[in-house]
């Protein structure tokens, strides 16, 4: 093995040590939340996706501060609003984007700060929880949240180990298309091992489904590195030790929580709105 290999391996061996440490902190605590649900979860939800506002302004403007506040309250209202129920939620997200967009507008804010910040990560919070108020949605959220695990650790592992050709050079460097491969598998993996306690699916489904899955993390993954890249940041945050910021831990699980979300949304005409609807084909 060529010294850049060696150098690749420890690279993430020693990246992966911090990641390991973080998870087993961190884990048990998650899925203990996401298994009661209810307040708790919502109560949950709202902090993480506050400290990801908070980032997120951070990451185009320091300076910013009330409209950090701002933010922060949006997102908060919308958490609670989703807790509430369907209609409450989706009603609340409609009128903060117009009153966030219009706010920026009449104070002369940057669009991306306020409004473009409560569009995308209001969307994320809205998805999760209403996702995991529906009839089995404690397995849906399940679904999700390990697929978005098991592609960020494999495409990292693939990424350093094997590297070759680059997946988005210009917005991204370090992300290859071994990266994007091994995070496919490892959402397929998730997939197949879900298959064996969701009943009424079938293992090829969820295969496709999660590695389908995998690509949407990696695009959410993409679309916060363009962030970083535009306004040359380097790191979202230094909350969590190995992973940066909560946004650049979560940014695959934004995306992917408002994908499954617009599927459930789809799919309740015909099947309701129950897990069965994105989980079973």
């Amino acid at each position: 093995m060529n010294q850049q290999a060696v150098q690749a391996v420890g690279s993430a061996k020693g990246g992966l040590k911090s990641r390991f440490i973080t998870a087993i902190l961190a884990l048990p605590i998650v899925l203990f939340i996401l298994w009661q649900g209810g307040l708790p979860f919502t109560a949950f939800v709202a902090i993480v996706c506050i400290i990801m506002g908070i980032e997120w302004i951070n990451i185009i403007s320091k300076e910013a501060k009330l409209t950090q506040v701002l933010l922060s309250a949006f997102l908060m209202l919308i958490a609670l609003a989703s807790h509430d129920g369907f209609g409450t939620g989706l009603g609340f997200y409609v009128f903060g984007v117009l009153v966030s967009v219009g706010l920026s507008l009449l104070f002369g804010v940057k669009l991306s700060l306020l409004g473009g910040g409560f569009a995308y990560i209001g969307a994320a919070t809205l998805s999760i929880i209403l996702l995991r108020s529906i009839d089995n949605g404690l397995w849906l959220v399940f679904f999700v949240f390990w697929v978005v695990w098991a592609t960020d650790v494999m495409a990292y592992v693939f990424g350093k180990t094997i590297g070759g050709p680059k997946l988005a050079p210009v917005i991204s460097p370090n992300k290859t298309w071994a990266g994007l491969v091994g995070g496919v598998m490892g959402a397929a993996i998730i997939g197949a091992a879900m298959s064996l306690f969701i009943t009424n699916t079938t293992p090829v489904y969820l295969i496709v489904f999660g590695g389908i899955l995998a690509v949407i993390s990696q695009i959410g993954d993409l679309f916060e590195s363009s962030l970083k890249r535009k306004y040359d940041v380097k790191d979202s945050g230094g909350i969590l030790p190995g992973h940066g910021g909560m946004l650049d831990r979560l940014d695959g699980m934004l995306a992917v929580a408002i994908t499954v979300f617009l599927l459930l949304i789809a799919r309740s005409f015909d099947k309701g709105l129950t897990a069965d609807a994105v989980l079973v084909w």
